[in-house]
């Protein structure tokens, strides 16, 4: 992959220059994109001798238009004309970054093109208060209001991915903002961002930076503003219609129903379309919102009624207590659970299956369970044929359903295939020397599948095809139908994004119980587009009992498959 640097300039001095030396004798740079926005003639010289170095190209604004701006025309600059294989970096050009930390972004948003890479500065006693305190309070705002932790939320240094670049075109924001609105959306889209170490340099104090304390400060909180306005407003709503409904009937369930239904309405509205700015389905996101609004508005009422009856409290004190306490719970919730239109980011790290297999969850004997009752009940109920079944388990290492559904159908043998060497191990341990039960260490995206191919007549797997992008999903899939002889019997299991299973998961993240950091959940259409080529569909069900619900499919395999092994 190859680079190309993007540097809006407002007033530049002679060390933008310098920067670009530096840049277009490395070979990795394919070019550099040097946006003036508005400079006054006097800055002519700095720009023409940038203009006259190779690989350089320089654009303007008539006027001066803010550094949003310039960032827009560099990206739409850069879409247009930059190879498919080139990422962009973006970079100030007050000498503050060094082209040796240019690189080291750039290198960084090569290893990781989907994620939105960060030049993280140190904020050490040596930088100047305008500038830590102001990133500090950036810092915790975000954190508390949109989620995640970002170390540096100023910096100008930073790879933007390809997937949000069209995004940031259609941004209104022109100044400094814009940076803030481009870290709000990336969280919004699950874009992973990431962040490099880069050295903390300020010239003179940071005379030459052309941010506003006063009015660039306000512009970029009035960013966070509308965050903060949407609740109050919808509370205020919700507080009337309380009041007028609990005025005339006494009635604390009628008052919170008609708060909850009118403000409710005003709030899907706003925060879908102003604060998160969701664009995927409306049904998807209106279901998710009823849902969140009745767990909370039980809440609400179990709590309020609590005060009232028991305690004394005077009602209308009692609902603004219980709304203040329950705000940020809902806030948080429609950020993570309601209004996004990913289920979750893409995977900043990968699964420890060598942990998992060692110390699964708690609660993970009782899924286990549940769901070995369901395939025991699926498996008895289409598979076709005379005699005892022999089953395979995919990504079955250290498998959790062999005890039980061995007991239940007597199969001729039950086979596992991992590539999880501990797991493999740990399974050949519990099954011990019964010649009926055999552990193969094999990839299920790899060639070697093709060796057991036809030999079974039940192939299913269970927390398996997430774990994988769309390609090994789909090839993953097509690994069960391989391994089945013609009318095999393939069950498929999937984590699906309901609101019980992201808000599970959320909870589980945020107390540091998840590790599946890898498992992505799949809809139900991503998964029949991918086994209608290779059978019947017979059965789709949701498994809600497990709480992170799973999407099971049973197909079966063609009983005329030439494809098949003899």
């Amino acid at each position: 992959m190859s680079l190309a640097v993007l540097i809006p300039a407002l007033k530049p001095s002679a060390s933008l220059v310098e920067v670009i030396d530096a840049l277009v004798v490395d070979e990795r740079v394919e070019k550099v994109i040097v946006v003036n926005d508005g400079s006054p003639a006097d800055y002519d010289a700095v720009f023409q001798a940038a203009a006259a170095r190779p690989k350089v190209t320089v654009l303007r604004h008539a006027v001066n238009l803010g550094k949003g701006a310039g960032l827009r025309m560099g990206i739409n600059h850069f879409l247009c004309t930059a190879s498919e294989s080139c990422c962009l970096v973006t970079a100030d050009a007050d000498g503050q970054h060094l082209p040796k930390d240019i690189l080291a972004v750039g290198a960084r948003a090569e290893a990781e093109p989907s994620a939105l890479v960060l030049g993280s500065r140190v904020f050490n006693d040596g930088v100047p208060l305008r500038s830590r305190f102001g990133n500090e309070v950036t810092r915790f705002i975000f954190r508390t209001l949109i989620g995640g932790k970002i170390s540096d939320t100023q910096t100008g240094l930073r790879a933007i991915p390809r997937a949000l670049m069209p995004t940031l075109l259609r941004l209104k924001t022109t100044g400094y903002e814009f940076e803030l609105e481009m870290l709000i959306l990336a969280a919004q889209k699950k874009i992973p961002t990431v962040g490099v170490e880069i050295e903390t340099v300020y010239l003179d104090g940071n005379a030459s930076s052309h941010f506003n304390p006063l009015l660039d400060s306000m512009r970029i909180y009035f960013v966070f503003a509308r965050f903060l306005s949407s609740a109050f407003f919808t509370a205020v709503i919700d507080y009337l219609a309380f009041s007028a409904v609990y005025h005339f009937s006494h009635s604390i369930s009628g008052g919170i129903f008609a708060g909850r239904l009118l403000a409710g309405t005003v709030n899907f509205a706003i925060n879908k379309n102003y604060v998160f700015h969701m664009r995927s389905a409306l049904l998807r996101a209106l279901v998710r919102y009823a849902s969140l609004v009745a767990v909370l508005g039980c809440i609400a009422y179990v709590m309020i009624d609590f005060l009232v009856r028991h305690n004394g409290w005077n009602a209308y004190i009692a609902k603004v207590t219980v709304e203040g306490l329950l705000l940020m719970a809902s806030f948080v919730l429609q950020r993570e659970v309601v209004f996004t239109d990913k289920a979750f980011s893409p995977a900043t790290e990968v699964t420890d299956w060598d942990a998992y297999y060692a110390q699964p969850f708690a609660l993970a004997p009782f899924t286990r369970r549940i769901t070995g009752r369901l395939l025991e009940k699926l498996i008895k109920r289409f598979s076709i044929g005379a005699g005892p079944l022999k089953i395979m388990e995919l990504g079955g290492a250290n498998s959790c359903f062999h005890d039980q559904l061995t007991a239940a159908l007597r199969p001729a043998c039950y086979d596992v295939a991992d590539n999880n060497q501990q797991g493999v191990e740990a399974f050949r341990q519990t099954v011990g020397q019964n010649p009926n039960s055999t552990a193969h260490a094999l990839d299920v995206l790899s060639p070697e599948v093709q060796k057991l191919a036809g030999l079974y007549d039940v192939c299913f797997s269970v927390g398996l095809v997430e774990h994988f992008d769309p390609a090994g999903t789909a090839r993953s899939i097509a690994s069960h139908f391989t391994m089945l002889r013609p009318g095999g019997l393939a069950i498929i299991t999937y984590p699906t994004p309901t609101l019980l299973y992201r808000a599970t998961r959320f909870v589980a993240e945020s107390t540091g119980q998840w590790i599946l950091w890898d498992e992505r959940p799949l809809r139900a259409s991503e998964i029949m587009q991918d086994v209608l080529p290779h059978g019947e569909v017979l059965h789709t069900q949701i498994n809600w009992w497990i709480v992170l619900t799973q999407g099971v499919v049973v197909v079966r395999k063609p009983l005329d498959d030439k494809n098949s092994a003899p």
